[in-house]
């Protein structure tokens, strides 16, 4: 584990593509009243969360999972249904984008979390950061009521990856180019960022602690989870989904073939091979000055 703190995590950045499932063409008939069950997927960005989103939307039946409540999309979804302030906004989100099944489903990433405990209880959680490693059981407990509207009867589903320096690489190499998802060929509407081992650090500390904070948000208020990792999801994506669907209760949900595409390639490889070289001559220097400060 690499939990870094006294260090800037990384803002948010603007999202600059037009995703398609946040336009009125993937809204679904009007709802009134609460959702009969949520899905919640709970992870962090470079997880794979497009990957399995758009697998349960097109799949039918099971919601279209997006980031309702994120500062980068919450906006312009505001604008499309002429409503602000948060339990408006929430119920909007339930009428529009609850599936004729009764299932509503949303993707939540740890920022969305701190955001929304900001906002809702700006006394108690206004000096809540992204990079604050020790939040205690209390404060998960309340942030857990504090966004408990936003998921009527909730499923956890827990995304992670399991090669987080890859993820933390991912997610650098995104927020330089611009591009967060790639349906084509199309190249990368900005480039690529220049190989650094202290800022890829950052990001990997940030999605280290992040998973963490996950876990202690069930942990503190005994909530079962799901648990799916991307890799597994990418190698073998049928039986994953599969036995996914299972367990949300659509053993015979008909999974239809990704279009997205892996945005991995030969810089990824590059910057992975230099960081951890990087980090085997760091580790090495902080054991010899250990064995130095011994000898003395």
């Amino acid at each position: 584990m690499v939990y870094l703190t006294g260090k800037a995590f990384p803002r948010m950045g603007p999202v600059p593509e037009l995703y398609d499932l946040l336009l009125d063409s993937a809204d679904y008939p009007r709802r009134w009243g609460a959702p009969e069950r949520t899905i919640v997927i709970c992870s962090q960005q470079r997880s794979g969360t497009t990957l399995l989103s758009e697998a349960m939307y097109f799949t039918g039946g099971v919601g279209c999972p997006v980031e309702y409540f994120h500062a980068g999309f919450r906006p312009c979804l505001e604008r499309r249904w002429q409503t602000t302030g948060f339990a408006p906004y929430c119920a909007c989100v339930h009428a529009h984008r609850t599936d004729t099944t009764g299932v509503f489903s949303l993707k939540y990433f740890w920022r969305d979390i701190v955001d929304l405990a900001r906002e809702l209880a700006p006394a108690e959680f206004g000096e809540l950061r992204l990079a604050s490693t020790q939040i205690n059981a209390m404060s998960h407990r309340r942030i857990f009521a504090l966004i408990s509207q936003t998921m009527p009867n909730p499923f956890f589903v827990f995304l992670t990856r399991r090669d987080e320096v890859l993820q933390a690489i991912s997610y650098y190499v995104a927020r330089g180019t611009g591009r967060w998802r790639r349906f084509s060929g199309r190249a990368h509407p900005g480039a690529c960022p220049e190989y650094s081992f202290e800022k890829i650090l950052v990001y990997l500390g940030f999605v280290q602690n992040c998973n963490r904070q996950w876990l202690n948000f069930f942990r503190a208020n005994d909530l079962p989870f799901y648990p799916m990792v991307y890799e597994d999801l990418a190698q073998d994506y049928e039986a994953t989904l599969r036995e996914f669907f299972r367990a949300v209760g659509r053993p015979e949900a008909r999974i239809v073939p990704p279009r997205l595409h892996k945005q991995a390639d030969a810089t990824s490889e590059e910057f992975f091979e230099r960081f951890m070289a990087d980090f085997r001559r760091q580790v090495r220097g902080i054991r010899k000055e250990g064995r130095d400060v011994a000898a003395c």
